[in-house]
């Protein structure tokens, strides 16, 4: 699959992107994560990549320390772990549905393009 396609495609549908390394940089937006993308060619496949681990690792390990910052100490410590830990699910969330809404976009993408190199020549 061609980089410069995928990255028109990207931008016909109002996505910013960059060439990295290995694949592309995708900004899904104001508030989600940035997502790399890159062309598997032993499974002929897009692979995506964005912090799926960290992020609710992270929310999962304040909002513990949120629960017990408001049973044992002071409460405005509770407050401002909640607060980061509702900004990170927040931004899990919207990555999430980002990603996904991409995904069709890039499939459907996909699709068409093995569809007319299935096509016979006349």
């Amino acid at each position: 699959m061609d980089r410069a396609k995928i990255e028109e495609v990207l931008q016909i549908h109002g996505y910013e992107s960059e060439v990295a390394k290995n694949g592309l940089k995708v900004k899904l937006g104001w508030f989600a994560n940035r997502l790399n993308l890159s062309w598997d060619l032993s499974r002929k496949r897009i692979n995506y990549a964005y912090n799926q681990i960290l992020d609710p690792i992270l929310a999962t390990v304040i909002g513990a320390l949120a629960i017990h910052s408001s049973l044992t100490s002071d409460i405005t410590i509770a407050t401002v772990q909640g607060a980061i830990v509702l900004n990170l699910i927040l931004r899990i969330i919207i990555t999430e549905l980002r990603v996904i809404e991409l995904k069709i976009l890039l499939s459907q993408y996909q699709n068409s393009i093995l569809n007319d190199a299935r096509k016979p020549v006349t």
